[in-house]
This record gives C-alpha cells, structure tokens and sequence, in this order.
C-alpha cells in the first residue's frame, strides 16, 4: 500500500497564478504532480485548484494529504474541457495555468512562463517544453498543418538540440502546460465545448487569440515532464482527436489556408556574435538585432567556430532567434542542415569571405534560386596588404590586385552585397560588382556626464582574438606601449587602459607601471566617463572602426592613425585628432588632454557625426531594404 506524505503548501491572499489540474482517478500521478510543484517552484506565487471529476479511488481524501489548496468536488463527470472551464470559475490570480495531474514540473516551470508573458502585453498564451519522463521530447511548441492536423514539434528528439531551445511564437501550445491571463480567457469564452470531452480545444483557443492579435510563445525555460495519454485509453485518445480535427478544420478552413508567415533569415558567419570580440561581430549582432526588429524568423549558423557562447546564445535565443552549435551529443554540419531546409528559408546573409567560399556551393547545389546578401563588413585585401606593408614585405600591385579581385569574384555569386560604406562601395564597383547596398554601423548617443577636468586616462577598447603580428589590435597596443606611450609620459602624467577579452594570452607582457590590462568588460560605459581621451594607433585595419565610433557616441574625443580617419571621412582637427607618427601621435593626446576648448570641439563634432550616420533607425530602415528591395 503506497504511503502518501503530507503536502502543505504555502497560504497566501493574493497569489499571482492559479494552477488549473483537472484529475479523475491516478492519484498517484496527481500526488506526483503536486510534489514536483511544491520541489520545484521556488519563485512564483501560486494557488492549486484541484478540479476532481468525481473520481472513485484515493482523490476523494486529497483534502487530507494536500493543505491550503482548492479542492472543486463536481457533481457529475464533466470530462476535461468542461472541467477545466468549470474549475476557472473558482480562480482569483490574475493568471491561469492549466497543468495535467500525469505531469512534474522541473525547476521554476511556472516562473519561467509567468515572466514571458509579463513582458509582452500582446502575448496571449505561452507555454513551454514538453518532455516525455524517458527523457524524449514531446514537443517544443506544436504545428497546424492546413488540412488541421496537429504536431508537438521536435516530437521524438533529443529535447537539448538548439532548434529547441529559443523562444518563438508558435500555431499553438499544449494544453497540458498553458498559461494565459484570466481576463483574456473568460473574454475569449473559455474553451470551445464543440471540442469536449477533449482534443482540439487548445488549439482553437490559440487560433482565436492570434486572430485577434495577440501571440501564441513557446519559453524552452519552462519544461515538464508528461506521461501522455495515462489518464485516457489511447484508443479514446484517438477517437476524440480525430473527431475534433474535422470539427477544427470545418471552423478555422479560411484562416488555415490563409496564414501569413514571417520573413525567414539565416545569418552565417564565423561564430556566435559575441560584440565584446570586436572583429566585425558587434555588427553581425546589430544585424541579428535589426532581423528582430523587422519580425524576421532567424536562425544563426556559425561556420568556422560552432561552440555555444552561452551568455550571447541566451540572449538572442531569447529573443527569439534560433542559434546552431554543437552539443555533446551532436556536432553542426552546414550541408546537412541546409539540406534538410533547403526550402526553408526566404534570403541568406554570409558574413566574410571565407564563409561565402565555404557555404555559397553548398547553398546553390540544394537551392539555386534562394537570394544570397554577402555582407562584406570589411576589403579583407586591403588590410592584408597593409599588415605587409608594416612589416617591411611590400606586395606588388599585382599581388594586391589579384588578393582583392579573388574577393570580389565571390561577390558576384550573390545576388546583393552590402558594403559598410561608400568609399569601400566604390571600391566594389570599379571592380564590376552590381546590386551594391551601403549599411554602415549602429550607435545609440550615450553621452557620458563628466566634466573635462573631472577625467583621466587614456582608453583603448579591442579584443585580442589570436596572437601574432597579424592581429591588429595587438600590433596597435604593442606600437602605441613601446612608441608612443615613452613620448606621452614625457609630456603629461596619465595611465593608459586596455580593455578588451585577451585570447592570445599574450597582453599580459605589456603590463607595466601606467598601463592596466582590464580584461572583458561587459558595460564600458563607466570607462568612458572616467576617461580623457580615447586612441585608435591602428596601423592596418579594414572596413569601419566600430570601437571609434562607441567611444565618439559616448562623449569620449579620439586620437586616430590616417588609415582609421581616412575609413571613417572623418576631418583631422573637427571630428579628432590624427597622429602621422609616433611622436605626432603622442603630441596630439597631449594637447587634447590639457586643452579644454578643442577637447569640447572635438568630443561635440564627433557626437553629431556618429548621430547623422550611425543613427539605430536608419540602420534598421536599411536592413529592411535589404530584405524587401
């Protein structure tokens, strides 16, 4: 005889949430149930409304075992739906959560969906992930196909892979896990009793709700495990799923059919776009961001490094985008997930030129027809030739000539290219390259509050991704420490800081008396307002100065090598200062530094310029172009 500890949950006058569970019979499941609550939800105020449907075994003493729960007693058996709407009756929270008695919650299920819907006024529903207890998927979200039949999506998969794990809004959510306000649920007029005793009812309530208007959410946050169909014989199951299809499919045909679907987006670049590594991800992340503005479906595929970045994957999976990497189960494979898709997706973007080398075959061989944007964030010629240049091998014009017209040949394989400017867009055209789109970078004004005479330091912001001469932020540190910095010190006292992830592990040998290796640093925002002048000693670089560009936004003058102003059309002694060599360079950072009156005109010219071009609108405008143009 099985024994049944004593649950008393916590009382409470106002809980947020009440937790719907219709049962009959399997107390055991519906104790189970009650248990993993009481385990597992440690942050959501709650409220239990057990609706017992007259069952005849160990339900009938639950008053006994369960303390400060609802108990509903029906007089007769409703059957689920009617249950449930009947049980609605007796809820005071503002939320309701409809929770199968054959089902656990695992850690703060409940949370995880209350602060969904709290964050957006238009979500209607959401539910989460749904796990069988042998460790299969159930379903992440489900699907209605236009004839009315239903799917739990990923049903039968590994429930860890990526294409699970990122918020989006779905056709409909189970009713074994769904949350929705209580409001909007009695104006909506509950479940359809069309539907009982059950099937289907879930899934209209979601179509009424999203022709309305309002979002259907999957959060992979929230995650149960489910017995399914252990409450009803499957045979019954079926009937009444079946039966209730062509019940749905009569109701809802127009709309099935007539559905409008999202702009769908696959982004490839070299990594998950962490923007603290600089190197042109800060701006795959304002592109991501911008997809997301625009109600773009987006999945993310890195091609070069397919480890998961927790921190950033979290972010964008919440956000809705779906990101690719590898698991310990599955290693990534590009051919086989655009195979798999090959009609998936409506446009392509490619960052870089080797990730258009290494995809655009594969990309035409399964679908020639797909519109491919190469984003070309930067001339990578240009920047190779340079770093020679630097380091005494000067290439022949027909070297350089032939290094960017093989970069340009992979341009002419996708059907638009964005340039990050137009100087770097002429450059495209006078090699013949057509459909060219100028979409520089984005920037938010955060104009830093101190005071001139408040400030001190100079700040040089820019991850060290490898080591080697080849790495331009190393080689700009190791010119301006051993260069620049010797001249800088003869003229005024200051401390120069670096911030910036080191993967090299080679910044390290620079630490000496005035200079501070900060590391990573989430928010810089504190540095620059504490910081008197920002520099660029850049001497080989391509594209756009993203980081110059941040520094200006926020209020912080720069001092800049000729090839860095040069990029930006920025005018020596209105926008910043320019050092031609080391002892120029180390004069125009003292000069800013005590001369008040060209510090404000430097730090006022250059705000107002990062505010007519890199405005966060326009960016967006000009994605959208892309997209529809």
């Amino acid at each position: 005889m099985l024994f049944f500890k004593k649950i008393i949950f916590k009382s409470g006058c106002n809980p947020e949430v009440s937790v719907i569970i219709p049962v009959y019979n399997n107390f055991r499941y519906t104790y189970n149930c009650l248990l993993s609550i009481y385990k597992n939800e440690k942050i959501a105020d709650y409220e239990i409304i057990l609706a017992d449907d007259c069952s005849s075994d160990k339900t009938k003493n639950a008053d006994k075992i369960f303390k400060n729960i609802k108990i509903i007693r029906n007089s007769q058996n409703f059957g689920f739906l009617e249950n449930c709407n009947n049980a609605v009756d007796y809820a005071e929270s503002k939320y309701l959560l409809f929770l199968n008695n054959d089902t656990e919650i695992l850690e703060n299920g409940i949370s995880h969906l209350l602060q969904t819907i709290k964050k957006d006024e238009k979500i209607g529903v959401v539910g989460g992930k749904i796990i069988f207890f042998n460790g299969i998927l159930q379903e992440a979200g489900s699907i209605i196909f236009e004839d009315g039949t239903t799917a739990g999506y990923g049903r039968g998969d590994d429930p860890k892979k990526p294409e699970y794990n990122f918020l989006r809004e779905v056709d409909y959510c189970s009713g074994a896990f769904l949350l929705c306000p209580r409001d909007l649920f009695l104006k909506f007029g509950k479940f359809d009793t069309q539907y009982k005793p059950g099937y289907y009812e879930e899934a209209d309530f979601c179509m009424r709700l999203r022709k309305e208007g309002y979002k259907v959410v999957y959060q992979p946050r929230a995650k149960i495990l489910h017995r399914e169909t252990a409450t009803i014989k499957k045979e019954n199951a079926i009937r009444f799923s079946a039966a209730n299809c062509e019940k749905f499919y009569k109701k809802w045909e127009k709309e099935l059919h007539n559905r409008k679907n999202k702009k769908k987006v696959l982004y490839i670049d070299d990594r998950i776009p962490d923007p603290c590594l600089g190197s042109g991800y800060p701006r795959a992340y304002a592109i991501i961001n911008s997809l997301i503005d625009l109600n773009c479906c987006v999945t993310f595929y890195p091609l070069a490094v397919s480890q998961n970045n927790a921190v950033v994957c979290e972010y964008f999976q919440q956000k809705g985008v779906e990101m690719m990497y590898d698991t310990v189960e599955r290693k990534i494979n590009f051919d086989n997930f655009f195979r798999e898709r090959k009609n998936y997706y409506d446009i392509i973007f490619v960052s870089r030129p080797h990730n258009m080398k290494n995809s655009i075959d594969i990309i035409k061989k399964y679908n020639s027809k797909i519109p491919v944007v190469y984003d070309a964030e930067a001339i990578f010629a240009k920047r190779e030739a340079l770093f020679f240049e630097i380091a005494g091998k000067n290439m022949t014009d027909e070297d350089i000539q032939k290094m960017i017209k093989s970069e340009m040949e992979l341009c002419s394989r996708a059907d638009k290219v964005i340039t990050v400017s137009e100087n770097e867009k002429k450059v495209f055209e006078e090699y013949g390259v057509q459909n060219l789109h100028v979409v520089s970078h984005s920037a938010n004004i955060e104009k830093t509050s101190k005071k001139f005479e408040s400030r001190q330091g100079i700040l040089f912001v820019g991850p060290v991704l490898f080591g080697g001469d080849k790495n331009p932020n190393l080689d700009a540190i190791n010119y301006f420490i051993r260069e620049i910095f010797p001249v800088v010190n003869k003229k005024i006292k200051c401390e120069f800081n670096i911030a910036g992830i080191d993967m090299s592990g080679e910044l390290k040998k620079f630490k000496t008396e005035g200079v501070n290796i900060l590391g990573r640093v989430e928010n810089l925002y504190d540095y620059y307002n504490i910081s008197k002048v920002f520099v660029a000693p850049t001497r080989f670089s391509a594209g756009i100065p993203l980081k110059v560009i941040e520094a200006a936004s926020h209020g912080v003058p720069v001092v800049v090598t000729k090839i860095i102003a040069d990029q930006l059309g920025w005018m020596p002694g209105e926008e910043c200062l320019v050092g031609y060599n080391p002892w120029d360079f180390a004069e125009k950072i003292a000069e800013l530094y005590s001369n008040y009156d060209l510090w404000e005109k430097i730090r006022s010219n250059s705000l107002e310029r990062v505010r007519k071009e890199y405005n966060p609108q326009v960016f967006r405008q000009n994605i959208w172009r892309i997209l529809y143009s």
